[in-house]
């Protein structure tokens, strides 16, 4: 799916290693660690921040941006 949409962005809103493709593309992956486990952050400026974030980052293709926890 990510190679097929041209995604650039994946979002990861826990604290997991993903593991290595075999073809090679550059993405940003961020990690926002601060999300506790089933409940929601206590404050909502830390997810404005990590969206303002997300929007500067350069892009070359027009892929969707993708949200996972796990």
């Amino acid at each position: 799916m990510v190679w097929q949409q041209e995604v650039e962005k994946i979002v990861m809103l826990t604290n997991l290693v993903e593991g290595a493709n075999s073809e090679e593309r550059s993405l940003h992956h961020l990690q926002f660690t601060s999300w506790p486990d089933k409940d929601v952050p206590d404050n909502v400026t830390s997810l404005i921040e990590l969206r303002q974030r997300v929007n500067a980052l350069p892009s070359t293709f027009n892929g969707p941006v993708i949200v996972h926890c796990r």
